[in-house]
């Protein structure tokens, strides 16, 4: 055993002591892996729906807003989606759950393509500038 509590082959293991109860660090980390997997949905969506899987992603999107029933989704998750799905109200109404959120997701706006059906639209233009992005 090492002077950190892991053994030599496993440093790592002494990092945090083992507890029966979850530390504030695995709480929150346990939180972001449960955000970050409903954003795979997401992006899982958008891919079905691009690849011409219309129907797959619907039923994934209906299992999504599903959970959204009983429990946090985040408005990544479904901009993502309906953007793949071409449905681009929806993907407003959703980019307006992120703005509230203060959502990640709208640093990526002026970059990423994913965005680029919606540039030419007001709303667009009127988010970037409340989020203080030039057009």
């Amino acid at each position: 055993m090492s002077s950190h509590g892991g053994t030599a082959g496993d440093p790592i293991s002494g990092i945090q002591p083992r507890t029966e109860r979850p530390t504030p660090a695995t709480t929150t980390l346990t939180s972001w892996v449960k955000t970050l997997k409903q954003i795979i949905v997401g992006l899982l969506i958008h891919a079905y729906a691009q690849a011409g899987r219309r129907a797959d992603a619907i039923h994934l999107l209906e299992k999504l807003r599903r959970r959204k029933l009983t429990g946090y989704i985040p408005a990544a998750a479904l901009i993502l989606a309906y953007l793949g799905l071409g449905e681009y109200d929806q993907a407003f109404l959703w980019l307006e759950e992120a703005y509230k959120e203060q959502s990640n997701i709208l640093q990526f706006l002026k970059v990423h393509p994913f965005f680029d059906p919606l540039r030419d639209d007001s709303r667009f233009k009127d988010l970037l500038r409340r989020i203080g992005l030039p057009e």
